[in-house]
């Protein structure tokens, strides 16, 4: 059996969490309380953004993710649904469906567009989709292919990342995981290599074909987690789609 590799890497995404900060979440917090209706995170995970934001609903391939969004959340848990993005359903449709940190550049093309038609099938009359992905660099992924870059460290441990080019051709990537835990002198006393998650870059430009090959209508395109109009220089893209 296949194993999930998000149930591999949950320790990897933990520590991670702790050395970053998530802007995104404040967005989606404020689309969440003019929006209203019912809510439905995409890739809730562990539930670091669900904390915040508050939705019904989570859906997550991973089992393990979602136990420890249980551990995390109490009895602010929402209805957590162990199912991929592209079949999941919900007895009451959502109003306002998102999905955070870039997690649909997990999805290869055809199973965003997949997604994408589920989500609409799975959405009341007006209701939105919302979405961040990161604008790629391709100058950036090809000088970094196969490097090992260091990503940040505590006291307690340091991650590394290793982005090696699966194809150009289907734009993929997979990114390995390196974590390396410290002494309390700060010597490394143990290191630990995870599973690699693939990674899938798309381009405004794509993400629009793609889009077009569903039923959703696009509201509004934002370069910045404020609102800001994409443009060439833009480093974000944020698509806000309506079923209308």
């Amino acid at each position: 059996m296949k194993l999930n590799p998000f149930d591999e890497s949950f320790e990897l995404l933990t520590l991670w969490d702790n050395l970053v900060d998530s802007p995104e979440i404040e967005m989606y917090r404020k689309l969440r309380r003019r929006i209203g209706g019912v809510a439905t995170e995409l890739g809730i995970g562990s539930g670091r953004v669900a904390m915040c934001v508050e939705p019904d609903n989570g859906v997550d391939s991973s089992p393990v993710m979602l136990q420890h969004c249980r551990e995390l959340m109490g009895d602010k848990t929402p209805l957590l649904i162990n199912y991929d993005f592209k079949d999941y359903r919900l007895d009451t449709k959502s109003t306002f469906t998102y999905c955070p940190l870039n997690s649909v550049n997990h999805l290869s093309p055809d199973h965003f567009v997949s997604a994408m038609k589920n989500v609409f099938e799975n959405t009341e009359p007006d209701g939105y989709f919302v979405f961040d992905s990161i604008v790629p660099d391709l100058a950036k992924i090809k000088s970094r292919n196969n490097l090992t870059l260091f990503r940040g460290k505590t006291d307690e441990y340091a991650i590394y990342e290793v982005a090696s080019v699966d194809s150009y051709e289907e734009q993929k990537t997979l990114v390995h995981g390196v974590v390396e835990f410290l002494s309390p002198q700060g010597e490394v006393r143990s290191k630990k290599h995870y599973p690699p998650i693939a990674w899938y870059y798309l381009f405004p430009s794509q993400i629009l074909d793609l889009i077009k090959e569903t039923h959703w209508s696009i509201e509004n395109l934002w370069g910045t987690f404020d609102g800001e109009p994409l443009t060439e220089a833009s480093k974000r893209q944020v698509w806000i789609l309506r079923k209308s």
